[in-house]
């Protein structure tokens, strides 16, 4: 004999149960109602590198709202004058990025970016006996640059840079400007002179 708490029981589950199969028949047979898009194949291209097929789906090629990505080559001169702003950028921070661990390090460092005459200059300062008497570290960053002057094969550049200076346990930083001259000798683009503002 069932009692009333087992009656209510299965009553309520089979109650569930056909709320559930309704629903689940509802969205099987909404599904059907809908029409099917069939999309064509994705268009394939293939890649020089390793002869790579790349897929591209269909709704990509022939999306004309949007535009083309447009690369913009940079010209002959822009790429001379980027070449210039590197190297001068790149020299002073070695130049001036010094410590008495290693004494004259960065004047040897910069020998490749130099011309010949000013390497010359610059090496005359090295000396090989140097003792240091407490330690002095500075470091220096390049954060901007400009051109003064720009000629094809000649170049006047400022160079803003902060110099992080340790001495005696205590650091200073200080922004400093610097004017570098830079030749062009065969392809490459060499430092002449410099001179702190």
């Amino acid at each position: 004999m069932m009692t009333l708490r087992k009656r209510i029981f299965i009553i309520a589950s089979v109650v569930v149960l056909l709320i559930l199969a309704t629903s689940l028949l509802l969205i099987v047979w909404s599904g059907r109602d809908k029409t099917e898009i069939i999309e064509e194949p994705a268009a394939t291209t293939t890649s020089p590198i390793l002869g790579q097929q790349n897929i591209i789906p269909n709704s990509i090629l022939n999306d004309k709202s949007e535009q083309p990505l447009t690369v913009k080559t940079p010209s002959t001169e822009e790429m001379e004058k980027n070449a210039a702003k590197q190297l001068a950028k790149i020299f002073i921070e070695r130049y001036a990025t010094y410590s008495t661990d290693l004494p004259y390090q960065n004047i040897k460092d910069v020998e490749s970016m130099v011309t010949e005459n000013y390497w010359e200059n610059l090496s005359v300062s090295i000396n090989d006996n140097f003792e240091a008497t407490s330690f002095v570290g500075v470091t220096t960053k390049a954060i901007s640059s400009s051109f003064v002057s720009w000629d094809k094969t000649e170049a006047v550049l400022s160079v803003g840079v902060i110099e992080t200076k340790e001495e005696n346990g205590q650091t200073n930083k200080t922004n400093k400007n610097v004017i570098i001259n830079v030749v062009k000798i065969g392809d490459d683009w060499l430092i002449s002179s410099f001179s702190w503002e």
